[in-house]
């Protein structure tokens, strides 16, 4: 299992909180149900700070293959 360090004191912006991301919890509770509120609360924080460097990873990896 990996584990990131963010300081999730800074709130995230409004407009990151996508329902993409919440999906995705939704199934890793379901996937998952041994895992705590807590635990899915601290993903969901890190999800959204993730999601805007994902997309532009994705995004540098689409413009090399193409």
């Amino acid at each position: 299992m990996f584990r990131f360090r963010f300081n999730t004191e800074s709130k995230p912006e409004p407009e990151l909180e996508l329902s993409s991301v919440q999906f995705s919890l939704r199934f890793v509770k379901i996937a998952h149900p041994e895992i705590d509120k807590a635990s899915l609360e601290l993903l969901y924080k890190q999800a959204v700070i993730l999601k805007p460097y994902l997309k532009i990873f994705l995004s540098n990896i689409r413009q090399k293959q193409a």
